[in-house]
């Protein structure tokens, strides 16, 4: 299985179609099945298939007006961290550069989602616990670009809290 990171893989497989059901809704699903240590992931696709929402307030899923109490662990706020350029970097014109940076803060696994006003482009990256926070930084102009040592070009947040943002935004 390819994960976001081209150079991450999990091995894994699909199962043959089996029976899923969520609530009072059914179906028949190939399931990819992994090694981890969670205790059980809902698939985006699969809460998209069965036109399901997470409402993480009232904690629950809610799949055709039927609610499904879920069991999940919250932090009391959401972890942020901000993501510092560690050294000042000039980007050359119609190029990449990849720039270690560092967080003020610390995070297991991490999402990292560009500020708005930067100069140049950053895509959004996620980071393994324990990986050094390493930015790419695209300059599609046609002059150079300087990012100073100490400026903010990002935002780290907890991976877990991310996910459950991004589940939620793409299954209406």
């Amino acid at each position: 299985m390819q994960l976001a990171d081209k150079n991450s893989v999990l091995k894994g497989f699909v199962t043959q179609p089996i029976h899923v059901q969520l609530g009072k809704q059914s179906s028949r699903e190939g399931i990819c099945v992994a090694p981890i240590s969670d205790e059980m992931l809902l698939g985006h696709d699969l809460l998209c298939h069965f036109k399901a929402s997470i409402d993480l307030h009232s904690d629950c899923l809610l799949v055709n007006g039927e609610s499904i109490p879920l069991n999940t662990t919250f932090r009391d706020k959401p972890v942020v961290a901000d993501v510092i350029m560690s050294k000042r970097t000039v980007v050359p014109p119609n190029s990449v550069v990849r720039v270690p940076c560092k967080l003020e803060g610390k995070l297991g696994a991490y999402n990292m989602e560009p500020v708005n006003n930067l100069q140049v482009l950053m895509p959004c990256i996620i980071r393994a616990t324990n990986e050094g926070p390493v930015v790419c930084l695209e300059n599609q102009s046609d002059q150079l670009k300087a990012i100073n040592k100490g400026v903010v070009v990002g935002n780290a947040y907890a991976f877990e809290t991310s996910l459950r943002a991004a589940i939620n935004k793409r299954c209406p």
